[in-house]
Order: structure tokens, then C-alpha cells, then sequence
């Protein structure tokens, strides 16, 4: 029998029915208990914060992971769920996250721009829901140190100085400090100091420091409040100082007179005017004393001390009969004598210009090259006014008038032509050449006046316009004297000094110096003449007596420099030079020339060499002559070197020591 496809699908079907329905598809059988399959909630309920740090650093160095638990109604963690976070303050690693399959999602947290120290509270909310929670991290570790200086403006200002640093002890910058004083440190008593600030809140500079400036009103302690605000305005951090002001108008300083350098004639006096007050840093002021360095005080001593008077105090400075820089000082003291604070105060004391007795004039160059075109070619001139007799003092205030003798017409000029001397009795003004070159030099007077009249107080000197310059030569005598002491002998010197056409140069300026070039170790025959000692075989440096040695001081600056102690003899025989420690020879050793001379109408200047008989054979000198020149050509400078040397009479019989550089 052949059945068809529709016949094959019906028998196959029919079966399968009827195995349901054996199953309960229809009722089921009687006792039989249906099962349910477990089901996962996927819907948050809730979000905990829990963190691996309550504190993170204020620099941001360091950071804490922050973890959100999302849950269920039954505190199963869901997964899947959207987390944002956000931050009131700080750094978020990232703003938002996925929870995974235990419900949780972690960031990290760290202090970020704000260096202040904070509470700060970072908040978790799930997407597309009302379910938020929040945990507090504090950032920690900045500090701010407050200080207080007086202000160097002669009042009691104070600057306020309040300095941010970070955990890493790193300066802070562009931060908000605002200050006020706080009144209830000192219990709101009277004896509070108060005041007010140039401003109530300032920003940390480059450095690091917020600075205001608080005036006193009150005298007293008064105690300064500076406090960080963090970015979101809210104070972080507190810092206090307390100092003790005076207040305005009791200050401690010199009223009279209000600047140094006050010109003050001898014999005359000088009225010193001293605001005090009754306290100073919060110590009574019992006495005040006055000291001078040049005059005298009411009791006619250099200092006087009186008794505390009231806040304005006065004492009479009279300027004795020599001149100079007269420093003052007035210092507030304690029951003690204890120097509570202290002022100052210059003047200067000069002779009047009624007292001038001599003027000297003095070129800062005795050549001076033509001056042309768009080029002028200048030198200063300086007069210096001084008493007559000892002690000649600084005359100040007094008119000089400066003149060209023998002017050429080429255009030579001094202006000012009238300069008044300062407290050191100088007067000073500018000579410009002219055109044309001069031969026998330019004549310059300086002339004292007294009451607009010229007096015959006066000084020449030569100043010579050339392009070329001047030449100078040196000369001594070919024999010396013992001086009236019988310690030293005196050499005649002398200069000449010429221009480029062998004239010679009137009142020209020069300078001496001498240096003691080379010395000399060894003893004094019968003869009185120089020989070795020891013998040969010693330990001297070999031709000590004959050839000498180098002075030590090789750079000639009078200073013992690394390397200059060279020695010259080994004492205990191991081979190294011993070393003194001094320059040998000192430059004293060389005698003593005059520092300047001045030319006379045969270009010559004499002047006497003194030298001690001590060192006579046993040193070699250089003596030096420079003209000053413009120009700088090397002509204006000569020199000469030589042995001291001997009297005859004093080696007959020989009275005269051996070397003073033996050992």
C-alpha cells in the first residue's frame, strides 16, 4: 500500500500530541508541582563610594582610587550600568564608567590645579536615574607662614608678608590670601595696637608671598590674620602673626634735618630735632642719647644722654674747629641702657669761605689733544680751598674762579668759570682745548673769591694742548747726607719735563712713586762693602749678595699672593726653600719720594729721597715719574733703578748693619 506525503506528516504528528498531553500540557495529573526558572534584576536600586585613601597630597603627586558599587533592591551588583562622577575641587582620572560584572566602576582621584588644602567632595550618580552618593577626600599638606618687617620709610608701616608652599615645600603662586587683624588675641584691651591694611586680600606673586602694608593707628600689639582661599572661595588654611606698632605720629625719627649732607660751618651750630615715642616694640623709652664723631653737644661732650621728655626731643650740635664728615646718631634707650632703636644722621662741618688761606689747583691731565670737527677733547679741573695754618681745614661754600692765562683764540674754553668747593673744600670744572696745538703750554688759574672780589688766594698750572704730548726725565744726586736723626739718608732727585719741541714745560703736574725691586742677603767686609755669608757650601740661594733677588711681590700690589713667598734659604736642610710668610722686602723698605711735584719755569721739579740707612747696599729701588697724558703716549713716563747706596763716611770705620734678610 502506498501512502501519500499529506498521510506520512499526519502519522508523524498525531504521536507527538498525544506525548504532551501524558505530560499535563492539558491539567496535568493529580500531586504533580510546577518549577520556575531564577531570574537576575537589572535594574539599580542603589550606588555606595568607597575609597582607597581618605587623603591625597596638595601638590598632586599622589592619588586614590575611588570605587562605585552599583546594586539591586537585593544588593546584587548590576552590571552594565552607567556611573558618572563629578568633583567640586580636584582631578578626576576620567568623568564617567561602566560597572562591571560585580556592579562596581573605578577612577582615581587627585588634587589636580588646587594646591590648597580642602575638603573636597567627589559625587557618583547612575545614568538615567535619581541614585547619587558622595565621599570627602581631604587634600592636605600646604602651609602658609606669615611674617611681619618694618618698612625703610621713617614711619611704622609694617609689610605683611605671607608665603604659600605646597606639601613639596614648592612655592604656590596666583593664590587668594586675605588678611585682617584680629583684636580678640589681645582680649579687646586698650593696649591693643590697631591700624589699617592697604588692602584686604592679595594674590601669591612669583615668589610665592602675598604682601599688604598695615599702617598703625593704635600703639601695641596687634596681631595679623592671613587665611588661603581655595578656588571655590572657601578659607583652607589660617596663619597669624603678632607684632607690636607705635602709632602714626609717634614714630622714632629725625625731623631736623630731614636729609644728610647738611652744611654746617665751624663754629657754628646745628639744631637736631627727634620725634620719640614712649615705646618702642613694646619696651618704655627712658632715655635718649646723641653722639657725634666731629663738634660737640650742649654739655660740650661728644655724646649726651638725657632723660625721656615727651615724643618731640631737641639737642644743639656746635661744629668744633675741624672739618669733615660729622656722623650723628641718636639712640632710644631702655631703663638698661639697652638700644631699643637707633637713627642717623651726616653732616658736613667746613670752614667758611671768609677763612680761606690757600687754593690748590690740580689737573685731572697735563696734555690735552686739540679738539676738532664734531670731536672735543676735555680735562677736569679741581681746585681745593683749605685755612691757612694747622690744621687747615676744608673750606666750603667759598666761590673759585677758574681763567685761561695766555689763551691761544682757537677756541680753548673752562665752564663753569666760577665753581663753589663742597664740604671737602673742592671745586670743580671742565677745560675744553681748542683747535690749535700750544707750545709752552696753556697757563690755568684759580682764583679764591670773598664777597664777589678776587682775593690773592690763587694757583697756576700748565695744561698743554698737543697731540703729541710731553716728555718727562728723572735725575738723582751723586751724593747723599745723613739726615738730623743719623737713621736715614737724604738723596737729591729731580725731573724735567719737556714738549715734543724740547720746551720746557712750566707747572707741569707729575707723579712719583718708588719700589723696592730686588734685595740682597750677605754681611759687610772691613771695607763696609757687601759680601756672601755663610760660605758657598751653606744653604743660601747661590749670588745672594751680588745679584740678589726678585722682590716677592711680583704683581706689586703690597698683597702676599698664592705662589709670591718664594724663600730664599733652606735652614733645616730638607732640600725646600724656607718660607716667612711676608712679603720680603716690604715696600716701606724702599724709602719715601714726594707723590707730586710741580714744574718751574725751567721744567724742573727737585725733591728729596729718604731712605734708611738700614737698607743702604742692600736693596735696589725704582723710582718713578709719570706725567699724566691725555694721549697716553708712553713718553710721559721715566724711570730709574739703582743700589742704594752708602755714605762714606759712615764705612770708615764701618758702623752700617749687614743685610736685614739674612735668617
Amino acid at each position: 500500500m502506498k501512502l501519500t506525503m499529506k498521510k506520512l506528516l499526519a502519522a508523524a504528528v498525531i504521536p507527538a500530541m498525544l506525548a504532551l498531553a501524558g505530560c499535563g500540557g492539558g491539567g496535568g495529573a493529580s500531586g504533580s508541582t510546577p518549577t520556575t526558572p531564577s531570574k537576575t534584576s537589572s535594574t539599580p536600586a542603589s550606588v555606595l563610594l568607597t575609597a582607597s585613601s581618605r587623603a591625597v597630597k596638595s601638590d598632586g603627586s599622589d592619588t586614590t582610587t575611588i570605587t562605585a558599587n552599583v546594586v539591586d533592591a537585593n544588593n546584587i551588583g548590576v552590571s552594565g550600568a552607567t556611573v558618572r562622577f563629578t568633583s567640586v575641587s580636584g582631578q578626576l582620572g576620567t568623568s564617567s564608567g561602566t560597572s562591571n560584572s560585580s556592579g562596581q566602576v573605578t577612577i582615581t582621584y587627585s588634587a589636580g590645579m588646587d594646591p590648597s588644602n580642602r575638603t573636597d567632595s567627589i559625587v557618583a550618580t547612575v545614568q538615567n536615574s535619581s541614585i547619587t552618593a558622595s565621599i570627602p577626600i581631604k587634600v592636605t599638606g600646604s602651609t602658609l607662614a606669615l611674617s611681619t618687617t618694618q618698612v625703610a620709610n621713617s614711619t611704622n608701616d609694617l609689610k605683611i608678608s605671607a608665603v604659600a608652599k605646597d606639601v613639596s615645600n614648592t612655592i604656590v603662586e596666583n593664590q587668594d590670601i586675605r588678611f585682617s587683624i584680629d583684636t580678640t588675641e589681645c582680649g579687646g584691651s586698650s593696649s591693643c595696637g590697631n591700624g589699617t591694611l592697604s588692602a584686604s586680600s592679595a594674590k601669591t606673586d612669583a615668589n610665592g608671598v602675598a604682601k599688604v602694608t598695615l599702617t598703625p593707628t593704635a600703639s601695641g600689639p596687634v596681631t595679623i590674620k592671613a587665611q588661603w582661599y581655595n578656588s571655590a572661595g572657601t578659607s583652607t588654611f589660617t596663619a597669624t602673626s603678632t607684632a607690636s606698632v607705635t602709632a602714626v605720629g609717634t614714630s622714632f625719627v629725625v625731623t631736623t634735618p630731614t636729609e644728610n649732607n647738611t652744611a654746617v660751618s665751624l663754629g657754628m651750630t646745628q639744631a637736631v630735632n627727634v620725634t620719640v615715642p614712649p615705646t618702642i616694640s613694646g619696651t618704655a623709652v627712658v632715655n635718649v642719647r646723641f653722639a657725634t664723631t666731629l663738634g660737640s653737644w650742649s654739655n660740650a661732650a661728644k655724646s649726651y644722654t638725657k632723660p625721656y621728655s615727651g615724643s618731640s626731643m631737641s639737642e644743639t650740635l656746635t661744629a668744633g674747629n675741624a672739618a669733615g664728615k660729622a656722623n650723628i646718631q641718636i639712640d632710644a634707650l631702655d631703663s638698661k641702657g639697652v638700644i631699643l632703636a637707633s637713627l642717623n644722621r651726616v653732616f658736613a662741618l667746613s670752614a667758611p669761605a671768609s677763612q680761606a688761606g690757600t687754593v690748590t689747583l690740580q689737573p685731572s691731565v697735563s696734555n690735552v689733544a686739540p679738539s676738532s670737527g664734531g670731536t672735543t677733547n676735555t680735562a677736569t679741573l679741581t681746585a681745593t680751598v683749605r685755612t691757612a695754618g694747622s690744621p687747615a681745614n676744608a673750606v666750603g661754600s667759598a666761590p673759585v674762579l677758574f681763567e685761561i692765562v695766555n689763551s691761544t683764540g682757537s677756541g680753548e674754553e673752562i665752564s663753569p668759570a666760577i665753581a663753589y668747593t663742597n664740604s671737602s673744600g673742592q671745586a670743580t670744572t671742565t677745560f675744553t682745548s681748542g683747535s690749535q696745538s700750544t707750545v709752552g703750554g696753556l697757563q690755568i688759574k684759580a682764583t679764591v673769591l670773598v664777597n664777589d672780589s678776587l682775593t690773592t688766594i690763587s694757583d697756576t698750572k700748565s695744561i698743554f694742548v698737543n697731540a703729541t704730548g710731553v716728555s718727562v726725565s728723572l735725575g738723582r744726586a751723586n751724593t747723599e747726607k745723613s739726615t738730623a736723626d743719623d737713621a736715614n739718608y737724604e738723596m737729591g732727585m729731580s725731573v724735567l719735563v719737556v714738549d715734543n719741541a724740547g720746551t720746557a714745560v712750566k707747572n707741569a703736574l707729575v707723579t712719583l712713586s718708588i719700589f723696592p725691586t730686588r734685595y740682597f742677603t750677605g754681611v759687610r767686609n772691613d771695607s763696609c762693602d757687601p759680601v756672601d755669608f755663610p760660605p758657598a757650601n751653606s744653604r743660601y740661594v747661590a749670588g745672594s749678595s751680588t745679584n740678589g733677588f726678585p722682590n716677592e711681590d711680583a704683581n706689586e700690589n703690597d698683597t702676599l699672593d698664592p705662589g709670591e713667598d718664594t724663600g730664599y734659604y733652606d735652614l733645616n736642610g730638607d732640600g725646600a726653600l724656607d718660607k716667612d710668610g711676608l712679603i720680603t722686602p716690604a715696600h716701606a723698605t724702599a724709602g719715601a719720594v714726594p707723590s707730586t711735584v710741580t714744574t718751574d719755569e725751567n721744567g724742573v721739579a727737585s725733591f728729596k729721597y729718604i731712605y734708611q740707612k738700614t737698607y743702604a747696599d742692600w736693596l735696589e729701588v725704582r723710582v718713578r715719574a709719570k706725567v699724566v697724558i691725555a694721549t697716553g703716549t708712553t713718553e710721559s713716563t721715566n724711570e730709574l733703578k739703582f743700589r742704594l747706596p752708602h755714605l762714606l763716611s759712615d764705612a770708615t770705620p764701618c758702623t752700617l748693619p749687614n743685610s736685614p734678610a739674612n735668617w
